[in-house]
């Protein structure tokens, strides 16, 4: 700011400081000061001063106020100061405020906090502004004088901080501002209410108001400058770096016009060299910035925030620009802090405008000086968006920024009349609209009358004149524009900066093109339509309808893409094409507009026309730059292209034959390949909208066998065009696919069967090759995407006899001329190859489903035993394709090459090859021939390879070569070949994880391997049959095998979706159940597990010799033992002595310099291995291997342990570092455990005791990390297993487990934990005893309730020296108890259970397995009753205090104990009662057992949905649940209980009651207790609210369920009274409906009339859906049609007799379904195929019963109406025949555009699976009513009705 400002701020605040003072002279009487005792108290005194004082006060104001305004050299007061040491409470007025501008300047912050504290100062009501005022001076002059660098170098070299960088300054500053906000708003609301109060008593409102001092604050314009200024340089905080080089380029003020003499001159808006100010300050700033806009005018705000922005974004720019990636997390704050203010300036400024106040000034100001920065902001923001974490904040500042740009450049008061004449006067003439009159009136004018008319006509063109010299605002906007482009930038202007290096303003700007014509059409739309009133004089036609004005202004935009511009830019072509996609995006293009298409056709795509016709000579102009060659040009003309054909393929079509496909063919090699693949995409999916690709297909044969094309792009059809053609072929209309089948075959004939005919080498065009690998390019893509249905079948076979003999004939005589040089090229002949596999595949398809006529020559009689139909298709193979013949010479020529190509192709026919004989071969009955067995081929190489690598047995019909045995020997040759070959290429070269793009190169090792891969995991049950053993275990290896990088849940996985590997696919057959099926992978499972354990464990993990040879002979011994264990001959080592050798390996002394640590991936990967076999079924693994496979895992377990007590703690010094091993640990656990669950009985025989003892006993050493790593648990339930199988088979062995659990002192593996130093004692050892007798008494508690054995029986069966040890531990559980009464009784809050229960979780379950043991083998007494009770209501407050979060971090230990607690209590919370009534000590009434009951059961659903339904823990809660229901004995007080439950608002109580009613109703189905559902209305109608008011979908599909349930029981609600309310459930989703009804009555229709509810009208306007406020819009997902599907299916099975009284509602429903699976906003039901079966399943069950006959032809017009539905305007006339919809509503919708709102579609699958339920629909319609529903039916509906028709004819049975 300059000088002369801040006087005229001085002067104003010395007059104000003037009548304060005349203010205080009018004052008579005493001064009181209300203030609190020290600064820190908080009660009030009150001290009075004398006039004396007054007059001190008086002066020091004005005193004050000079010293504020920089005036202080000049004033002396007499009035005295703080010294600091004096109470300052005792000060009077005028010295507190003589202390504020005193010399002590340590002092003056304390005085003014102090002054701040105060309450009110009477006298003095002008604190809080004078205190606002004092603190702005002494910052902002502070931060003047740090703004320069050798006062700012004097400060630092002094270690001193300036005063505006203080804290308490700030903090207080901060405090002010929110009081004088307080203060005015205060104010405000008094004024307002003094308003109303005068307005009420009928007052004139007095003009003479109080002083309004104390509530209004006059703030310099400098001190908003200062804060700007303070954010300014905090900006630099983000990239220190660069603040040495500050002012190179960023300065942007002039300091030329200053005299270097003075050196305190405050240049605005600088960016010194000085160290930036404090990050703490950018946030205080930024606060009081946000404060200031309430405080400061919008004049004077609207005077700097532009300057600011212009200044502050160019400088962001640069410095985060500037930032690496390693110091993006520290300065994160500081950058979202900065866009956050950001985002408040452009929100205020959008607020100014919104109100109409100075918007004038904004659109200046932003075309003059803040458009490029705004630009480039913007486009920061989107380079940025994905590297840092505050995603929200950078959307919604360039939200406001797009929303800025539209309101300030196009705002209501714009010169919107201006537009036509700005749009159309350099396109079109104006029309004449006067109506011309005959000649000969004309020229019987008087000159007088043509001398008047004239003069008018010069008026008219001085009008014209002035009109071309104003400019207004459309004009304006696209000039600057212009000049930005252009380069033509000056002043601040010339300091615009990119974020990215390579750009320029010009292409941001070019780049935004689009964002201004979005804007304008948003304007145009909402209020700028309403001045476009001379619109006529342009144009004559519906400009509205045919979006010209939209279009117009795009011409306007678009025609800033000058020829010079691109041809000496060519990048800007990709702009230019991002405009142009903004055509068809906003849908402003009319086909029938003529200037339209003209402007589209000549003016942008002529010259794009031009340029590829003649692409080999560069544009005229600038020289290109190496960096641009023409292939940038071609690239980018190629995307306008795209962009054009999007809009309309008539555009472009004329010139598709003779430029554009002919330049896609000659397209240089080194263009890029997406332009080029995009622009075929673009034109394919144009004309297959349109059903024309058969025409384009003509064009595009036509243009590839143009000869004046000389050079062919081998890329031409790229592998993303290729994969796209795929998807459009396979949903051809089923009418085309012989029309296009034809097209090929005849140009296939005419011209390329001739060329290979007529071959000549010298003769020969050189480019033929490239056009017949083109064309066969695309037929085989056609012949291998296409679908056959039962018309294409029928169609295609008889095309079939004209196709084959031309595909072979070439393929055939090649073969014949095998050392004829002039015969085809090989090339070509592996192109014919292509060909004939593809058409081999459609061959085989077609011939295997014609029924073999025995009549024929080919009948498939054999004498080998072959199936008819089988063997029938193999002679027709091979007499019309000759396939042997085919097979014979790939085997001669082609298995030897290492070319790409042929192998690609000779794999493929291959497995071809295979597909054919096993077909037939498995056709082969045993009494014939007994088939190989691939597992006994143990030596392949001198079976299966020969020397000369060649198939030798090749069956062959012609040669009396093909018995089974020849079949068979063919088989196994020829997979041995593709699997050696295959597993060579993958291993030699390392590809199996070497990931590949799709859409990349395709000529290399690795798109083979993934070529090969998908034909062998496609085929891989047909060739598995034929392997040999080691090929499998190679193949197992791939399956199996780990990443090569673990990704675990720190680590975030990316996937892209175009990048595959060898091993991605094979690891996907883990995901497929049909992998588990095959046995020869099962049985070989276990092995290859086997062997690459011990690959990774002794290649990788192992650096010891002598370790490794004995770690290798064990896993030897345990492979052998799998090897062998389908002989009955033993193995050489037994169990005994492998686990010997497993003891004896790791007790000695093993160090970990033995063990390769550095490498936890490698760790990670024999994780990977051993928790795979846990993840399969239980029964995949075969029963005996379980015991061969433990013995792995132990040992693996044992290296573990190992590592984690080394005594040295050489890991265990780092905590992070033993993550791997403990999850190796858990997961070696998880597999013994996955065993242990499998063969139990025999591993506790083979394995000895003292084994699982160590094990269970060194798993103390893992409780702390238990709750991430549950390994503790996991060994405790192996524990479990072991007890349950001693109690059940070997009671005496379970007391000798006890009795040396008991007794064990010496600890065996057992180390201390990396938490704790301390040497393992007794004591810790006894810590793990409370687990391991827990474990005892779960075990023979639980298994003796399960068995159904009283408590008499069962304590008959327990031994007497069990009793005695149990005995022993009560002492230790019931002091245990009695610690847990007193710590949690008295004060039973989460606080204090929660922990107690953490920290005792041994003793807690201890003592819930004590209870169980005492309750099952004692007799009951109130004792343990009581205790049962206790413990409830604790484990009560522990589970109440759980979430989804927090249960994670508890152990399943204490999780499992507290649901064991649970059962116990549901087993004996109904003998409470009874035991209650004859024990004194224990009284419980009825009701409070009810209520205890509900809140047990509600606690157990809430632990209920803290489990997947999978999992263990649910099933248990869900089997307590059940139980307690089956055991109460108050069953209707439970089910009131829970129907009150469902009345509550609350969500996630509303979804508890459902699961307690879902478990109410199983636990009573199917005894005499279902009565209570007798009449189930009271239950029905809150689940059905419930559902109406839910947005939750669990929440919806689980009330739909339970509707389901009630209604599956046939024993209640006899009469159906409650299906209407069920049916009404459906209104809680939108209405997907068209109504549809056909155009002419039909008679028939005798029936209650359907509800139009749900089945709406929806009202497009303006771009927006107008939906009924009663309809919810919950959009019906694939779970909620699952639940409804079963709902009325369970309604058409059980209720179908009551139905018919609710038909019409219930056929509602049924359409409901049928548009919700066909709407396109459902995007989770589009093409899903089950959702659709289970529709047309339902429509067949409904067509079951004929009385609902009437009703079947509404859903046959439904199909109808949506196979021919498209998203297109509905007539007014066709909306009048709707009987249901009002007159009302017809009239106020006559005068709008009506759109239906969602958008329909049924794909031919879907069709195809729909129709079985519609046919059903027509079958049971008698003839007369599909005579009049064909009737009434439009001409397009009667076409698709006639084609069910026939459709149905061929699928119904005939019985033929």
């Amino acid at each position: 700011m300059k000088t002369s400002k801040n006087n005229i701020s001085n002067n104003s605040s010395s007059k104000k400081r003037k009548e304060i003072t005349e203010q205080q002279n009018n004052e008579n009487k005493k001064v009181k000061i209300i203030n609190n005792e020290p600064v820190t108290s908080k009660q009030n005194t009150e001290f009075t001063i004398n006039n004396k004082d007054i007059n001190d006060l008086l002066s020091v104001l004005n005193t004050s106020s000079n010293n504020i305004n920089g005036n202080s050299s000049n004033t002396s007061v007499n009035v005295s100061t703080w010294d600091g040491v004096s109470p300052i409470e005792n000060l009077t007025v005028g010295e507190l405020i003589s202390s504020l501008n005193g010399r002590q300047h340590q002092l003056r912050i304390i005085v003014a906090e102090y002054m701040n504290s105060l309450n009110r100062l009477i006298g003095f009501t002008e604190k809080t502004p004078y205190l606002l005022n004092w603190v702005l001076d002494n910052l902002s002059k502070s931060f003047i004088n740090w703004k320069q660098p050798e006062k700012a170098d004097q400060l630092v070299q002094k270690g001193l901080e300036p005063l505006c960088f203080e804290e308490r300054y700030w903090e207080l500053l901060k405090t002010l501002v929110n009081k004088q906000i307080i203060l005015q708003e205060q104010k405000k609301d008094q004024q307002e209410h003094e308003k109303k109060q005068d307005e009420q008593n009928n007052t004139e409102v007095s003009n003479s108001s109080t002083s309004t001092a104390a509530s209004s604050v006059k703030l310099s314009n400098d001190y908003l400058q200062f804060i700007f200024e303070i954010i300014l340089n905090s900006i630099r905080n983000i990239d220190p770096k660069l603040n040495s080089c500050i002012n190179d380029g960023t300065e942007l003020a002039t300091t030329s016009a200053t005299s270097k003499k003075k050196k305190n001159i405050n240049i605005a808006y600088q960016v010194t060299t000085s160290p930036p100010p404090p990050i703490k300050l950018l946030e205080s700033s930024k606060t009081i910035i946000k404060q200031f806009i309430k405080i400061y005018s919008s004049d004077e705000l609207m005077k700097e925030i532009p300057v600011f922005l212009e200044n502050s974004i160019p400088l962001f720019i640069k410095y985060i620009r500037g930032l690496e990636m390693k110091d993006k997390q520290e300065q994160n704050q500081t950058i979202e802090s900065i866009l956050d203010l950001f985002n408040t300036l452009f929100q205020y400024l959008l607020v100014q405008i919104k109100l109409g106040i100075h918007y004038k000034l904004i659109f200046s100001t932003v075309l003059s000086s803040l458009l490029p920065h705004i630009l480039t902001l913007e486009n920061t923001l989107f380079n940025i968006q994905s590297l840092f974490p505050f995603k929200t904040v950078i959307r919604e500042l360039s939200e406001a920024i797009l929303e800025f740009i539209k309101w300030s450049l196009y705002h209501p008061e714009s010169h919107w009349d201006s537009y036509p004449y700005f749009l159309f006067s350099d396109w079109l003439k104006k029309i004449n609209k006067e109506d011309k009159k005959d000649t000969v009136s004309k020229d019987s004018k008087s000159k007088t009358k043509s001398k008047e008319e004239k003069q008018p006509s010069k008026k008219e063109e001085k009008e014209k004149e002035k009109e071309s010299d104003t400019m207004f605002q459309p004009q304006l906007i696209l000039e600057r524009l212009s000049q930005l482009i252009n380069n033509e930038v000056s002043g601040n202007n010339s300091k615009i900066i990119c974020y990215k290096s390579n750009e320029n303003i010009s292409l941001i700007v070019l780049n935004s093109l689009d964002k201004f014509l979005n804007s304008f059409i948003e304007s145009y739309n909402s209020y700028g339509y309403r001045h476009f009133k001379d619109i006529n004089q342009w144009y004559e036609g519906n400009h509205k309808d045919e979006k010209f004005i939209e279009f117009a202004y795009f011409r306007r935009l678009f025609n800033l893409f000058t020829p010079n511009l691109l041809s000496n830019n060519p990048v800007y072509y990709e702009s230019a094409s991002k405009l142009l996609d903004q055509i068809s995006i906003l849908n402003i293009f009319h086909i029938s507009n003529r200037y339209q298409v003209d402007y589209l056709s000549n003016s942008i795509a002529k010259p794009y026309y031009s340029f590829l016709s003649n692409k080999s000579t560069l544009s005229k102009g600038k020289k290109q730059p190496e960096e641009q060659p023409n292939e940038v040009l071609i690239g980018g003309v190629y995307k306008c292209l795209t962009s054009l054909v999007k809009v309309s393929n008539t555009i472009i079509s004329s010139k598709l034959k003779d430029v554009i496909l002919p330049n896609i063919w000659s397209s240089p090699e080194t263009a890029k390949e997406e332009p080029r693949s995009e622009l075929l995409i673009s034109i394919f999916d144009s004309y297959f909208e349109i059903r024309q690709i058969d025409t384009l297909l003509t064009l595009l044969f036509q243009s590839l066998i143009n000869s004046q094309i000389r050079t062919f792009n081998k890329k031409s059809l790229s592998n993303k065009f290729i994969a796209h053609l795929k998807k459009l072929f396979a949903n051809l209309p089923f009418g085309q696919v012989p029309i296009i089948w034809n097209l090929f075959l005849e140009e296939w004939k005419s011209y390329y069967v001739t060329q290979l005919n007529e071959f000549d080498p010298e003769f020969a065009d050189p480019t033929f090759s490239n056009r017949l690998e083109n064309f066969i390019k695309l037929w085989s893509t056609f012949l291998d995407s296409i679908s056959i249905s039962s018309f294409v079948y029928k169609m295609i076979l008889q095309l079939l006899p004209n196709t084959y003999q031309s595909i072979v004939d070439p393929i055939l005589n090649e073969i014949s001329k095998k050392n004829n040089p002039d015969g085809v090229k090989g090339e070509n002949l592996l192109l014919l190859l292509n060909l004939y596999s593809s058409f081999l595949q459609v061959h085989s398809f077609i011939h295997r489903q014609t029924i073999v006529d025995k009549s024929s020559k080919l009948n498939g009689e054999n004498d080998y035993g072959y199936h008819p139909q089988q063997f029938y298709y193999y002679k027709l193979c091979e007499e019309e394709l000759e396939f042997s013949k085919v097979i014979e010479f790939i085997s001669n020529q082609y298995l030897g090459s290492e070319d790409f190509t042929t192998r690609a192709i000779v794999s493929k026919i291959l497995i071809q090859r295979v597909q054919q004989l096993h077909s037939i071969l498995s056709s082969v009955s045993i009494t014939h021939y007994k088939r190989k067995s691939s597992l006994s081929q143990s030596s392949p190489n001198s079976m299966f390879q020969s020397s000369d690598g060649k198939i030798k047995s090749i069956s062959s019909l012609d040669s009396d070569q093909f018995t089974p045995k020849d079949i068979e020997s063919e088989l196994f040759e020829i997979i041995y070949y593709l699997l050696n070959s295959f597993i060579k290429l993958v291993s030699n070269n390392d590809l199996l994880f070497t990931t590949y793009n799709q859409e990349g190169e395709s000529n290399t090792n690795l798109s083979l391997a993934i070529i090969q891969s998908k034909l062998l995991i496609n085929n891989i049950s047909t060739w598995c049959e034929y392997s040999t053993v080691e090929n499998i275990q190679n193949i197992l290896k791939f399956i199996i095998s780990p990443p090569q990088v673990i990704k675990t849940i720190d680590t975030p996985q990316s996937s892209t979706n175009n990048n595959i590997s060898v091993y991605s696919l094979f690891q996907n057959l883990l995901s497929n159940p049909l992998f588990f099926e095959l046995k020869i992978f099962q049985h070989n499972f276990p092995i290859v597990l086997c062997q690459m354990e011990r690959d990774i464990i002794t290649k990788e993990l192992i650096k010891s010799n002598k370790l490794f040879e004995k770690v290798t002979e064990i896993f030897n011994d345990v492979q052998d033992r799998l090897v062998n264990s389908t002989l009955l001959t033993p193995s050489n080592t037994s169990y005994a002595e492998i686990i010997t050798e497993i003891q004896d390996c790791f007790s000695k002394k093993i160090s970990v310099k033995d063990f390769n640590i550095s490498d936890p991936n490698k760790w990670e990967r024999l994780t990977w291995l051993v928790s795979m076999a846990p993840s399969f079924h239980p029964l995949y693994i075969p029963i005996e291997l379980i015991g061969p496979l433990v013995l792995s895992s132990i040992a693996i377990n044992h290296i573990s342990v190992i590592l984690l007590k080394q005594p040295d703690g050489t890991i265990s010094n780092n905590n992070n570092s033993l993550d791997y091993i403990y999850r190796l640990i858990l997961s070696s656990r998880r597999f013994i455990k996955f065993c242990f669950e499998k063969d139990q009985s025999r591993l506790v025989q083979i394995i000895p005791m003292n084994i699982w003892i160590d094990l269970i006993f060194s798993s103390r050493m893992f409780e702390p990390v238990d709750i991430k790593y549950p390994i503790l648990f996991t060994s405790l339930e192996i524990q479990n297993h072991y007890d349950n199988e001693l109690w059940k088979h070997s009671p005496m062995e379970l007391i000798k487990l006890t009795d040396k659990i008991m007794n064990r002192k010496t600890p065996i593996m057992e180390s201390p934990t990396q938490n704790s130093n301390k040497n393992i004692t007794n004591s810790d050892i006894s810590t793990i005893k409370p687990y391991l007798i827990a474990g005892i008494l779960k075990s023979i508690s639980q298994s003796t309730a399960n068995s159904g054995v009283s408590s008499k029986q069962s304590a008959d069966f327990l031994p007497p020296d069990l009793q005695s040890i149990i005995k022993n531990v009560e002492p230790d559980i019931n002091s245990f108890f009695e610690k847990m009464f007193k710590s949690c009784v008295d004060n039973p809050t989460p606080q204090v259970i929660v922990p107690f229960l953490t920290q005792y979780q041994a003793e807690f379950s201890l003592l819930v397995y004590h209870l169980w043991y005492q309750l099952q083998f004692n007799q009951t007494d109130s004792e343990s009753l009581s205790k049962l009770l206790i413990t409830v209501s604790l484990a009560g407050v522990f589970i109440s205090s759980l979430d989804q979060e927090t249960i994670h971090q508890h152990s399943l230990i204490i999780q499992n104990a507290i649901i064991s607690l649970l059962d116990l209590f549901s087993r004996w919370h109904s003998k409470l009662l009874s035991t209650g009534s004859r024990d004194k000590q224990l009284v419980i009434s009825a009701e409070s057992l009810v209520m205890d009951s509900i809140h047990v059961l509600s606690l157990l659903i809430k632990m209920l949905s803290f489990y997947p339904e999978d999992s263990k823990l649910h099933k248990s809660i869900a089997t307590v649940i059940i139980q307690f229901f089956q055991l109460d004995n108050h069953l209707g007080n439970l089910l009131n209980s829970i129907i009150i439950l469902m009345k509550s608002d609350i969500e996630k109580i509303q979804y508890h009651s459902f699961n307690l009613l879902n478990y109410f109703i199983v636990s009573i189905i199917g005894t005499k207790r279902i009565n209570l559902l007798k009449n189930p209305i009271k239950v029905i109608t809150p689940i059905v609210n419930i559902i109406n008011q839910a947005n939750s979908e669990p929440l919806i599909v689980l009330g739909l369920n339970l509707l389901s349930k009630i209604m599956s029981i046939n024993t209640i609600d006899l009469n159906g009274d409650s299906i209407p309310l069920i049916l009404s459930s459906m209104s809680n989703f939108s209405s997907p409906f068209i109504y549809s009804i056909p155009t002419k009555p039909i008679h028939s229709f005798h029936t209650e009339p359907i509800s139009n509810y749900p089945m709406t009208l929806f009202v497009k306007e303006d771009g927006a859906n107008n939906f009924n406020k009663g309809l919810k819009p919950n959009i019906i997902t694939v779970s909620i049609l699952n639940s409804v599907y079963r709902l009325l299916y369970i309604i058409l099975k059980y209720r179908n007799n009551e139905l018919s009284k609710y038909i019409s509602s219930f056929v509602s429903c049924l359409r409901f379904l049928l548009y919700s699976i066909s709407n396109e906003s459902n995007k989770s039901l589009i093409n899903n195929d089950k959702s659709v079966k289970k529709v047309g399943r339902l429509l067949e069950v409904f067509s079951a019963n004929k009385n609902h006959e009437l009703y079947f032809q509404y859903l046959v017009i439904d199909y109808i109406q949506l196979v021919r539905y498209s998203t297109t305007a509905i007539n007014t006339t066709t909306a009048t025949t709707s009987s249901n919809l009002g007159n009302s509503i017809i009239n106020s919708l006559s005068n709008k555009k009506q759109f239906v709102g969602p958008n329909y579609h049924l794909s031919v699958e879907m069709r195809n699976l729909l129709l079985p339920g519609i046919f059903s629909l027509i079958e049971k319609s008698d003839s007369n009513s599909k005579n009049e529903l064909f009737q009434s039916l439009e001409d397009t509906g009667r076409g698709i009705f006639q084609n069910i028709i026939s459709q149905y004819q061929s699928y119904k049975y005939t019985g033929k």
